[in-house]
């Protein structure tokens, strides 16, 4: 067996999923299986029970993700311990950005500059295994038995929308007057879709979805194609914009989203090092 296997069987043994798993290392979902049922094949036992529209874990595989856990922990505060030991900064960071995308990338080459030594192992995606990762960058709540976290950013929201709308040479909009409006947002379950229907609700309206996008780029697109308006964080897209995109402060009620950064205690200092930069 090999760690690619194990890593395989270790995160399809949390999604039960094949798929999910080779959309992570991003390959297909039968070169999943193929290893998988390799590792069972050298084992001599079956790891997961597979019906027709699933996978589920069984006993031994249960007893064997025990075990492959504490391996990979072990193999991590080796590779931690050696790090330390260095003297000079050095090893890699896996690092999941879920919030703030633009100014963490900065921090990164910035970072890389002083300490090229250093290599990231970033992820984008959102993700609940949260333990995989040296840092983490969320507006969401991280376990904190396993992480230490402050805010780095707090931010209100703010109303986008195109040059050409009837608001746009407002200074000030009320939300209100939008109950009407189409929404261009994030899928149902992000949090920035979960923070724009909080902010409408607290203005006595849900906001009418026309356009669901996951991707930030293609929700500003959008908007200068006069295709809706959106609720947007004041920082995070700072500049990203097309042209005919304006911002307007919004009046009365608001919220704050905040971004922290988690990182993994007793995990490696270059970590740590990061981690104070930001």
């Amino acid at each position: 067996m090999d760690l690619l296997q194990l890593k395989y069987f270790q995160d399809a043994a949390s999604t039960e999923n094949f798929s999910k798993t080779a959309a992570k290392y991003m390959v297909p979902p039968s070169c999943v299986s193929l290893y998988i049922k390799k590792l069972e094949a050298e084992l001599g036992v079956k790891l997961f029970d597979r019906t027709a529209n699933r996978i589920q874990l069984n006993e031994n595989g249960k007893l064997f993700l025990t075990a492959v856990n504490h391996a990979f922990n072990e193999l991590d505060t080796a590779r931690n311990k050696l790090s330390n030991n260095s003297g000079i900064p050095s090893g890699e960071i896996s690092l999941l950005i879920e919030t703030n995308r633009k100014t963490i990338t900065e921090h990164i080459a910035a970072f890389k500059k002083e300490y090229p030594q250093v290599s990231f192992r970033i992820e984008h995606k959102k993700t609940n295994k949260y333990s995989d990762f040296d840092i983490v960058i969320t507006d969401q709540h991280v376990d904190s038995t396993l992480f230490d976290g402050r805010v780095i950013i707090k931010e209100a929201f703010k109303l986008a929308l195109c040059t050409s709308h009837p608001l746009a040479s407002s200074k000030v909009v009320d939300l209100a007057d939008l109950k009407d409006a189409r929404f261009i947002s994030m899928p149902k379950g992000h949090s920035m879709r979960e923070f724009a229907e909080t902010l409408c609700a607290l203005y006595g309206f849900a906001p009418n979805v026309s356009i669901e996008c996951d991707d930030p780029y293609y929700i500003r697109e959008y908007i200068g194609m006069e295709m809706g308006v959106a609720l947007v964080p004041e920082h995070s897209w700072a500049g990203q914009y097309p042209d005919n995109v304006v911002l307007k402060d919004l009046s009365g009620k608001q919220l704050v989203r905040e971004t922290k950064v988690y990182v993994k205690r007793n995990g490696l200092q270059i970590a740590e090092l990061f981690a104070e930069q930001l």
